[in-house]
C-alpha cells in the first residue's frame, strides 16, 4: 500500500517545501519577513529559503517520482505563477525592502520551474538558479542593509539622487542590479536561460505533460524584472537629493569590499558558468533519471560520479 500513499507522501513534503521557499501561494510571510528584519534578510535570501528548492529536488524528486511526474504540470504552474504575481507586486511597491523580498519571489519561481521541467538542461538551470539568486539576492539586501543603517528608511520617498553622494555604493548597486535582471554576462543570466530553455524542451516534447506556454509566460517574468528594477535603480539614484541625505557618506573601505566581491562574483560565474555547474551536472542528471526511469532501472546516488550518466543527459537535452 506504500505506492498508493505516495501522492499523499509527496504533496506533503512539496507543501512544507513551497512554503519554505516561498512560492506562489504559500508566500505571505516573506514581504513582511524582510522589511521588518532588514539584518537578517540576507542570509535569509542567500542560503535558508533556498532549503526549499534543495528539498524538492533532492528528496521529493527521488523518493516519490511517479507523484513527482504527474504533479509536474502543478508545480510548474505555481513557479510561473510566482513568477509573474512577483513581479507585478514589485512594480507597485514603494519601499526597496518591500521591492526585493518580492522580486525574491519571483525569481524562486524560475527554480521551481526548472526542477520541475524534468530536463536536463531545465533542472540544472533550477539548480545553478539556487546558487546565483543566493548570491544576487543576498547582495542585493546586504547593500539595502548600508543605507538603511544610514538613511533608516528604505522608502522612495525618502531617497533619491543618492549617486552623488554615494558613487561608489551606485556602481556596486549596478552590478548587483543588473545580475538579477538578467544581463547578458551575470550569473542571473545564465540560470534563468538554461530554465527557460530548458523548460522550452519540455513542452515541446510533452515532457511530463508539461506545455511550451509555461516557458512562455516565465518569459514575461524577465521582462517586468527590469520593469521594476530599472524604476527602483532610478528613484533611488537619481532624480533630486533629499535635503535630508546632505551628510550622507559613502561605503567605508570594508563595507565596499564586501559588496565589490559579491559584485565580481556575479560576473564571474557569468561568463565562466562552468565553475558552477560541472560540479553539479552528474548529480543533477541522476536525480532526473530517478524520477522519469521505470521502476527496478533507476540510478543509485553513487552513480553520479559515472560520466556516462552525463552523457546520457546531455544527449537527452539534445
Amino acid at each position: 500500500g506504500a505506492l498508493q500513499a505516495q501522492g499523499w507522501l509527496f504533496w506533503a513534503f512539496a507543501v512544507a517545501l513551497l512554503v519554505k521557499t516561498p512560492a506562489f501561494p504559500f508566500h505571505a510571510w516573506i514581504a513582511d519577513t524582510y522589511s521588518e528584519a532588514p539584518i537578517v534578510a540576507p542570509i535569509l535570501s542567500c542560503a535558508m529559503v533556498k532549503l526549499g528548492t534543495y528539498g524538492l529536488l533532492r528528496f521529493c524528486l527521488p523518493l516519490f517520482p511517479e507523484a513527482a511526474v504527474a504533479s509536474a504540470p502543478t508545480l510548474a504552474g505555481l513557479g510561473v505563477a510566482g513568477i509573474v504575481y512577483g513581479g507585478i507586486v514589485a512594480c507597485i511597491q514603494p519601499d526597496m525592502r518591500r521591492m526585493a523580498a518580492y522580486s525574491s519571489l519571483s525569481h524562486m519561481g524560475f527554480i521551481v520551474l526548472g526542477v520541475f521541467s524534468f530536463s536536463h538542461i531545465g533542472m540544472m538551470g533550477g539548480a545553478l538558479g539556487q546558487l546565483t539568486h543566493g548570491i544576487i539576492a543576498g547582495a542585493m539586501f546586504l547593500l539595502i542593509g548600508f543605507i538603511f543603517t544610514r538613511t533608516g528608511s528604505t522608502k522612495f520617498a525618502d531617497l533619491g539622487g543618492l549617486k552623488a553622494r554615494m558613487p561608489v555604493f551606485a556602481a556596486i548597486f549596478l552590478i548587483v542590479m543588473l545580475g538579477s535582471v538578467g544581463l547578458p554576462g551575470t550569473s542571473g543570466f545564465v540560470s534563468e536561460f538554461l530554465t527557460l530553455l530548458g523548460s522550452f524542451d519540455s513542452g515541446y516534447g510533452g515532457l511530463a505533460g508539461l506545455s511550451a506556454a509555461f516557458a512562455a509566460v516565465a518569459a514575461f517574468g524577465v521582462v517586468l524584472a527590469a520593469v521594476y528594477l530599472l524604476l527602483m535603480f532610478q528613484k533611488t539614484f537619481y532624480g533630486p537629493e533629499k535635503p535630508s541625505l546632505a551628510g550622507l557618506s559613502d561605503l567605508k573601505p570594508w563595507e565596499a569590499g564586501l559588496g565589490a566581491a559579491l559584485a565580481a562574483l556575479i560576473i564571474l560565474t557569468g561568463f565562466a558558468p562552468n565553475l558552477l555547474t560541472k560540479p553539479m551536472e552528474s548529480s543533477i542528471e541522476v536525480t532526473r533519471q530517478m524520477a522519469l526511469t521505470a521502476a527496478g532501472k533507476r540510478p543509485v546516488w553513487q552513480s553520479a560520479n559515472s560520466k556516462p550518466n552525463v552523457a546520457r543527459g546531455a544527449t537527452a537535452a539534445r
